[in-house]
């Protein structure tokens, strides 16, 4: 699958693709700034899924993205956001990206992929209960809607379900 780095370049296809695939009511989207601060960072790992045409990947095509914030000196990762363009659901792409995540962070020599959910996503829950993560603590009102979150984590020397 054509997955590559995210680059400040790509910083207007992915505010628009946040934009598209977020409610803001429920989340708070990233600026273009905060989008540009964290591809340019050291610490971000960030990575962006393109259309392939006969041609190859097309830069201009990004269907969804991952991105990731790491911190000095910590064994861990934590994933930060994952979108999918509408047109490209059903295509397997929010789980190779998610994949590709875990395998990045595992190269790195990262132990633990940290993360977090909407209490009332039982989508979200499932699948990433089903990859191995485990809840480790809510928190009230973390949302702007007032929903709880729910924070998960998973070591990433257990492979989980495949």
């Amino acid at each position: 699958m054509p997955i590559r780095r995210a680059t400040p370049a790509d910083v207007p296809a992915l505010v628009a693709l946040e934009r598209r695939a977020f409610d803001p009511r429920l989340y708070t989207p990233m600026s273009p700034a905060r989008f540009r601060a964290n591809v340019s960072s050291p610490t971000c790992e960030a990575f962006v899924f393109v259309e392939d045409d006969d041609a190859g990947p097309r830069a201009d095509a990004i269907l969804g993205y991952s991105l990731g914030l790491r911190r000095g000196g910590a064994d861990w990762l934590r994933f930060y956001s994952l979108a999918v363009d509408a047109s490209a659901k059903g295509r397997g792409i929010g789980e190779a990206l998610f994949r590709h995540f875990e395998d990045n962070a595992r190269a790195l020599g990262l132990s633990t992929v940290l993360l977090e959910i909407r209490e009332d996503n039982a989508f979200l829950r499932t699948r990433y209960e089903g990859y191995g993560y485990t809840i480790y603590r809510r928190v009230e009102a973390y949302y702007p809607d007032g929903c709880a979150c729910l924070k998960m984590r998973r070591r990433l020397d257990d492979r989980g379900p495949e």
